[in-house]
């Protein structure tokens, strides 16, 4: 009797060992979409970014949660019959504040990664949260050198610890991996 009750016992454990870590669900994804629109929404409201779509997120077994979103830093005025071109001086205007809006951006992409590593509990420390813009500009803009996409990704458990108060801004920033293109 004893035998069985040992072989059921250690059956069990394995199946325990066998059943996978549960990972985010898409409404806490969804959720994090939200809040990253919402952010994105308030970002200088008396001259919003101009977001292009929904944000969007996926959970990479493994590796960890992306999350993407298309904008514009400033909301750009159109051409059209009534406005067939733009000056040339409100062209340098636009760049100047949108290139002046680039550190704000860095800024709230890092926060961003902060709030999302935060929320998710169900992505292991030793994951990463990735937040990624690809920036749209119009045809007629200056760009410069302002960057086409700017990715950033961080492990979870670096920002978890950002987020609890217990790691300093330059600690944050050394965890924090940038790409910019």
């Amino acid at each position: 009797m004893k035998a069985i009750t040992v072989l059921a016992l250690l059956a069990s454990a394995a199946a325990l060992a066998e059943t996978p870590t549960p990972t985010p669900s898409r409404d806490e994804l969804a959720a994090v979409e939200r809040s990253i629109y919402n952010k994105l929404a308030k970002f200088h409201v008396e001259a919003p970014a101009d977001i292009l779509g929904l944000p969007r997120g996926i959970y990479l077994d493994g590796y960890g949660a992306v999350f993407t979103a298309e904008l514009g830093t400033l909301l750009t005025p159109g051409m059209g019959p009534f406005r067939p071109a733009i000056g040339k001086d409100e062209i340098a205007q636009i760049r100047a504040a949108k290139e002046k809006r680039m550190p704000e951006v860095r800024t709230l992409m890092q926060q961003m990664l902060v709030d999302a590593a935060a929320t998710l509990d169900r992505v292991p420390a030793n994951e990463n949260i990735v937040i990624g813009f690809v920036f749209f500009y119009n045809k007629w803009e200056d760009r410069g050198k302002m960057p086409k996409m700017i990715t950033m990704r961080a492990g979870k458990a670096a920002l978890i610890e950002a987020a609890a108060g217990r790691a300093t801004p330059q600690t944050l920033a050394q965890a924090i991996q940038v790409r910019e293109e």
